[in-house]
């Protein structure tokens, strides 16, 4: 087997040779670079951009994956999900996270789970961008 650890904008990839295939040979693995992804808007708050990693669809359970860049004031408004969880990794920016009115403070390396029903906003509190990069599972 030959590995290789690839790195593009922050997003590790880990590529292994699947025994008994050949070079080239079509498999199920998917390999997706930020650089290459058009900005979309955020859902519940079009100002806000987001790249889209992953689809629902793409990975049992998965609702998405996805990285958003929040410029310094811009606020994620507050929404509930009552079907999925969210996982959010803060890679960049500080800020904050208010769930059920209840506010946290967020720096680069922190990571916050929301579960179904729970209301949540988040808020570029910071000079420099905010970059959250998130997934959600369903319920």
């Amino acid at each position: 087997m030959v590995g290789l650890i690839a790195q593009s904008a922050e997003c590790f990839v880990h590529i292994e040779e699947v025994p008994g295939s050949s070079p080239g040979e079509p498999t199920n693995m998917k390999i997706v670079s930020l650089e290459k992804l058009k900005d979309e808007p955020l859902t519940h708050s079009p100002k806000i951009k987001k790249r889209v990693l992953l689809k629902k669809g793409e990975v049992p359970h998965l609702t998405s994956f996805s990285q958003a860049t929040f410029k310094p004031g811009q606020i994620a408004s507050e929404h509930v999900h009552e079907d999925m969880y969210e996982v959010y990794l803060v890679q960049g920016g500080t800020g904050l996270i208010k769930v059920d009115g209840k506010v946290h403070q967020l720096k680069k390396g922190d990571c916050v789970m929301t579960e179904p029903g729970e209301n949540h906003e988040f808020i570029n509190t910071g000079s420099e961008d905010l970059v959250l990069t998130y997934f959600g599972i369903q319920k």
